[in-house]
């Protein structure tokens, strides 16, 4: 019996999760802070004062600078 193969959403065939995390962070490194945050916001990942949403908030480590 023939089973269909699990893949993420968008996800070619194989497709290495490091390599996708590193083509997402090239693309947000060459933005500025404020195209950062609303694409975070557009996402639903961070609220517009920056704050996590609740989904997100046990995901995110602070970090001292």
């Amino acid at each position: 019996m023939k089973t269909a193969e699990k893949t993420t959403l968008n996800s070619p065939k194989g497709t290495d999760i490091t390599a996708v995390w590193e083509r997402t962070k090239k693309r947000l490194d060459r933005m500025t802070k404020e195209e950062t945050l609303q694409t975070f916001v557009s996402a639903g990942i961070l609220t517009k004062n920056g704050n996590p949403t609740k989904p997100y908030r046990g995901v995110f480590v602070k970090v001292k600078g």
